[in-house]
C-alpha cells in the first residue's frame, strides 16, 4: 500500500465510523470505488473496530508522525508502512547486510517517554528473541538508532489469521493443521518461561506455505521457570490491577487485574480455536466493558451446535480451555496440545451421523446429486485426475457427505499435498509441483485449492520457457479446465481466479483473463499474483496474440504494484521484460542487477537480463548467461532466438540463419527474427520472416502499425516492411 492510500485509509475509515453500519456499505463501494486495495482496508479497520475492542485502546490508525518509503532506521531502508498498534508502527523494511525483507517496529513516542515502560518492553523484547521455534516469529535484533528505539523481526508472506476467518469457521482439517502447531509453539514459549498475554487471530499469521507463526509478543511477561502457582498468591502480577489486551480474547482474570499465568494465555488460545472453528468470536458486545461482562459471565454456544459437522472432541477441548475458574481448565499447554493431537491423529474423531442428520442431508434431490457427480465425473482427462468412486454405491450421496475415518485421513493428506505442490510451485519446480498436486486433486477430487493449483501450474508449463516432455496444446486445455473446476468448487478461490486469468491469458483470451484477474484483486488484494497476471496482459508482449489492446504505463504500474506487495523472482523478470519494450535498458539493468543480488541464483532472473544484455551489445555476457540460465536443462524455446540474435550482432550470418532455423519459430517468433535483422541493418531476410509471421496471423500486423513501443515500432521504420505490414491490414488508417 502506498502512502497515497494510506492516506485515503485514514480518511474513509473516519467518514465511515460517523455512519450507520447500515449506511456503511453503499458508502464504501462509492469512496473506495476504483480501488479494493484501498476498500479492503477500511473493512478490515472497521471490522477490527466492532470486534475486537481493544481495552487498553490501542490506536487502529497510525501516529501522526511517519517514516515513509525511502527513510532509514539504522541499517535498514523503509520499504511501506504495515500496521500500527498502541506501541508504534511496524514497517515493511529492507536489511542490506543480508539481503533480506524484515519487519520493523518503531516503538512510539509515548513508550519511549516513559522511561520505565520502555525499559520494561525491551527487556522483555531481548527474552522473546531468545524463542527459537518454527511457529514463533524470529525477532532478529532490538535497537535504537538517531533517538527511536527499534525491534526487528521476520517478515512473513501471507495472511493473518483473522483474515482467514472472515468467511467462517475452517475445515476440521484446516483447524487441526493450525491447532496442533500453534500449541506446540505456545507451550515452547512457557516452558522458556515466556507468557503471551494478547494471544488472537491478528496476532497469527499463515505463512504462504499455510505455515502459522505467532507474533507480536509486545505484551507478554517472562515468569520464573521453578514458581510454584500457589493458589490466591499474587506474587506473579507485574503491574497490580492494569488490564492489557484484547477484550474479546482475554481470560477473566486477565479481564479483572488478577494473577495470570500460563492458563490465561490457554483460555486465550481457546477463543482462538472456538473461532477457527465456527466463525465467530466466543464473546461478543457493543461495547468492550460489554464484552469483558460476556468474557466473565456469559458461556459461548457449544462449538457443536454453530457447526454440527464438526466432532464432540473437538467442543470438548474447546470448552476445557474455555473454563471460567483456571483450575479447572487445562493448567498446562502441552496438556491441551496433546489432545489435539490425538483429534489430528483419529483424523478428527468424527461422530457417527445421527437419523436427524441423515435425514437433512438426504433431502438433497437426486437429480441435484446426480448432476453434481456428472459435473464432477466430466472433469477427468489424460494428465488428470479421476474422480473417485462414492464411498457407497448404493448411496449416490455417499460422496457429497464429510468425509469420515479413512476419507478424512484422504483429505488431511491432501492439505498436505497442496502444501507441499505450493512451496515447489513457488520455487519453479513446476514438474515436481504438477505432481504433489495432481496427487492433492486425486486424494480429494472436491478440494477447489487442488484444482486451482493444478490450473496455475498447467498454465505455467504452457508458458515459455516451460519443460519439455508435454504437449503446450495439452497444458493449456488442462489449464483450462483445472481452473474452471476450482472456481466452480469455490467461486471465492482467489487462486482459482488467478488459475483462470492464467488459462486464458494463453489461449489469447486477454478480456477474459483481465476479468479473471480483476475477480482475483478483489478476492485477495493483499495478494500479488492477480497484479502480475493483469499486469502481463496490458505489457507490449506478442506472446499472448496481437488483437488486444495495450498499454505498456499500465503495466509496468501493475507490477510495481505487485512488487511492493511481494519480491518474487517473477515480478523483477517480468519488469525487465516490460522495460525492454519502452526500450528502457539501462533501468532494466538496474532491476535485473539488484534481483540478482537478492537471489543469484534465480535462472528467470538471469534469462531476462541476458536478453537487455544483447539489445545493448554486450554480447559476450549475454551469451554466458543465457547458457547458465539454460542449465542442465539445455537452451530450448526463446533461448535459441535470443542466441541466434548474438551471433547476427557479431556479424555471423550464416551461423545466425542455423540457430533461427533450430528455433522452430512460431508466429510471432518469426516477428522477433524480423526485428533483429531489421536491427542488423539487414531489412531483405527481416522482410522474409515478416511475411512469414504475420501472413497466418494478419492482426499482428495491425498491432506492428499501431504499437507505441519502441521495440517494435522500428519494424515498421523501414519502408518495405511497412508496405508488407499495410498489404496485410489493408483497413489500417492514414492516421495509425
Amino acid at each position: 500500500m502506498t502512502p497515497e492510500q494510506w492516506e485515503r485509509v485514514k480518511s474513509v475509515f473516519q467518514s465511515a465510523l460517523e455512519r450507520t453500519s447500515e449506511e456503511r456499505h453503499a458508502f464504501l463501494g462509492e469512496a473506495c470505488s476504483g480501488d479494493p486495495t484501498v476498500q479492503a482496508e477500511v473493512e478490515s479497520l472497521l471490522n477490527s473496530h466492532e470486534r475486537a475492542g481493544t481495552f487498553i485502546q490501542e490506536p487502529l490508525l497510525p501516529a501522526p508522525r511517519r517514516l515513509v518509503p525511502g527513510d532509514r532506521i539504522g541499517t535498514y531502508e523503509v520499504v511501506r508502512l504495515l500496521g500500527s498498534g498502541g506501541m508504534g508502527d511496524v514497517y515493511l523494511a529492507r536489511d542490506p547486510r543480508l539481503e533480506r525483507d524484515v519487519a520493523l517496529k518503531v516503538l512510539s513516542s509515548d513508550t519511549g517517554a516513559d522511561q520505565e515502560r520502555r525499559a520494561r518492553l525491551l527487556r522483555e523484547a531481548r527474552a522473546v528473541s531468545a524463542l527459537n521455534h518454527p511457529n514463533i516469529c524470529t525477532i532478529h535484533e532490538i535497537g535504537c538508532a538517531d533517538g527511536q528505539d527499534y525491534i526487528c523481526f521476520e517478515h512473513i508472506q501471507g495472511q493473518r489469521l483473522d483474515a482467514l476467518l472472515a468467511d467462517g469457521g475452517l475445515s476440521l482439517e484446516r483447524w487441526l493443521e493450525l491447532a496442533v502447531p500453534l500449541a506446540e509453539a505456545i507451550a515452547y514459549a512457557h516452558r522458556k518461561g515466556i507468557l503471551h498475554r494478547d494471544l488472537k487471530p491478528a496476532n497469527i499469521m499463515v505463512s504462504e506455505l499455510g505455515i502459522p507463526k505467532v507474533l507480536d509478543f509486545g505484551l507478554a511477561r517472562i515468569v520464573p521457570l521453578a514458581e510454584p502457582r500457589v493458589p490466591g498468591s499474587n506474587d506473579r502480577q507485574t503491574e497490580a490491577g492494569l488490564v492489557m489486551g484484547t477484550a474479546a480474547y482475554m481470560s477473566p482474570e486477565q479481564a479483572l487485574g488478577r494473577v495470570t499465568d500460563e492458563r490465561s494465555d490457554i483460555f486465550s488460545f481457546g477463543v482462538v480455536l472456538y473461532e477457527m472453528a465456527t466463525g465467530r468470536p466466543a464473546f461478543v458486545g457493543h461495547t468492550p466493558m460489554e464484552v469483558l461482562d460476556a468474557v466473565l459471565h456469559a458461556e459461548p454456544e457449544p462449538a457443536t451446535k454453530a457447526r454440527p459437522d464438526l466432532p464432540l472432541e473437538l467442543s470438548m477441548v474447546v470448552q476445557k480451555a474455555l473454563r471460567k475458574d483456571p483450575s479447572h481448565r487445562y493448567q498446562h499447554m502441552s496438556e491441551l496440545r496433546a489432545d489435539v493431537h490425538r483429534l489430528q491423529t483419529a483424523g478428527g474423531a468424527a461422530p457417527v451421523l445421527t437419523p436427524q442428520r441423515r435425514q437433512r442431508r438426504g433431502a438433497l434431490t437426486l437429480t441435484a446429486a446426480a448432476g453434481v457427480m456428472v459435473a464432477v465425473a466430466a472433469v477427468s482427462w489424460n494428465g488428470m485426475p479421476a474422480r473417485r468412486e462414492p464411498a457407497s454405491a448404493a448411496s449416490p450421496f455417499g460422496a457429497l457427505r464429510r468425509p469420515t475415518g479413512p476419507l478424512a485421513k484422504n483429505s488431511l493428506a491432501a492439505y498436505r499435498a497442496v502444501t507441499e505442490a505450493r512451496g515447489l510451485y513457488g520455487a519453479d519446480r513446476w514438474e515436481a509441483a504438477l505432481e504433489a498436486a495432481k496427487r492433492a486433486a486425486d486424494l480429494d477430487p472436491e478440494y477447489a485449492e487442488a484444482w486451482a493449483l493444478l490450473g496455475k501450474i498447467y498454465a505455467r508449463l504452457a508458458s515459455p520457457p516451460g519443460f519439455p516432455g508435454g504437449s503446450i496444446a495439452d497444458y493449456r486445455a488442462n489449464a483450462l479446465v483445472a481452473a474452471r473446476r476450482a472456481v466452480e468448487l469455490d467461486s471465492s478461490s482467489y487462486e482459482g481466479h488467478v488459475a483462470l486469468a492464467l488459462a486464458h491469458r494463453n489461449l489469447s483470451q486477454i478480456e477474459l483473463s483481465r476479468a479473471a484477474a480483476r475477480k482475483a484483486i478483489v478476492l485477495g488484494p493483499q495478494f500479488s499474483e492477480g497484479y502480475r497476471v493483469l499486469s502481463d496482459t496490458y505489457s507490449e508482449t506478442t506472446a499472448w496474440g496481437c488483437a488486444h489492446d495495450r498499454d505498456n504505463a499500465a503495466a509496468i504500474s501493475l507490477e510495481r504494484q505487485a512488487q511492493s506487495i511481494a519480491a518474487t523472482d517473477e515480478g523483477p523478470a517480468l519488469l525487465i521484460n516490460i522495460l525492454k519494450y519502452d526500450k528502457r535498458f539501462d533501468e532494466a539493468l538496474r532491476n535485473a542487477d539488484e534481483a540478482l543480488r537478492r537471489n543469484p541464483t534465480s535462472r528467470r532472473i538471469r534469462r531476462n537480463r541476458a536478453w537487455i544484455l544483447l539489445e545493448v551489445g554486450r554480447l559476450d555476457e549475454a551469451e554466458r548467461m543465457l547458457h547458465e540460465a539454460a542449465g542442465d536443462g539445455g537452451v530450448r524455446g526463446n533461448d535459441r532466438i535470443y542466441l541466434a540474435g548474438i551471433e547476427l550482432r557479431r556479424g555471423h550470418l550464416a551461423a545466425a540463419a542455423e540457430g533461427f532455423r533450430k528455433a522452430e519459430l512460431s508466429n510471432r517468433g518469426h516477428i522477433e527474427v524480423a526485428r533483429q535483422y531489421i536491427e542488423a541493418k539487414l531489412p531483405d531476410p527481416a522482410l522474409v520472416h515478416l511475411q512469414q509471421g504475420i501472413r497466418s496471423e494478419p492482426e499482428c500486423a495491425g498491432f506492428l502499425l499501431r504499437t507505441k513501443a519502441p521495440y517494435w515500432s522500428v519494424i515498421r521504420s523501414v519502408p518495405a516492411a511497412r508496405a508488407l505490414l499495410e498489404t496485410y491490414n489493408p483497413r489500417q488508417t492514414q492516421n495509425e
